[in-house]
């Protein structure tokens, strides 16, 4: 236990030393292991590497953010469904997945009150998809 704890304290320790902006990837897995209390270093690992398949998913459909937003739109949800399903599966405990859970209740609700606002106000469909998908809480 001893190792683990000095493990994620060395990442904590590195992730501050080079910053929050040198690897995306392990400032979301270190959010990740604080949020959900990952407490062994093959989920922390498991961690990291779901969240760099997402970095790279998402640089990869860059570039279609202004050249086909319908279909960005698209993958970019695809993602989030995939990395969300991607870290389900990597909670063990019962403390972990009802946070999981709680997590995934509370964006389906953020969502559905910000359809509802926009919809009310008349704003198009595709501009509605766009903001729904900017709430991600993982």
């Amino acid at each position: 236990m001893k190792k683990i704890f000095s493990l994620l304290l060395l990442l904590a320790a590195l992730q501050m030393s080079y910053g929050q902006n040198a690897d995306p990837a392990r400032a979301a897995a270190d959010q990740l292991i604080r949020k959900y209390n990952l407490s062994t270093a093959k989920q922390a690992e498991k961690a990291y590497a779901i969240q760099v398949r997402k970095q790279k998913n998402l640089s990869e459909i860059e570039a279609l953010a202004t050249s086909d937003p319908a279909l960005y739109h698209a993958k970019l949800a695809g993602i989030q469904q995939g990395t969300q399903a991607s870290i389900g599966r990597l909670l063990s405990t019962n403390v972990q997945r009802e946070l999981y859970r709680k997590t995934q209740s509370e964006q389906r609700l953020l969502r559905a009150e910000k359809r509802r606002i926009l919809e009310a106000q008349g704003v198009p469909t595709a501009a509605i998809e766009s903001a729904v998908l900017d709430i991600y809480l993982e």
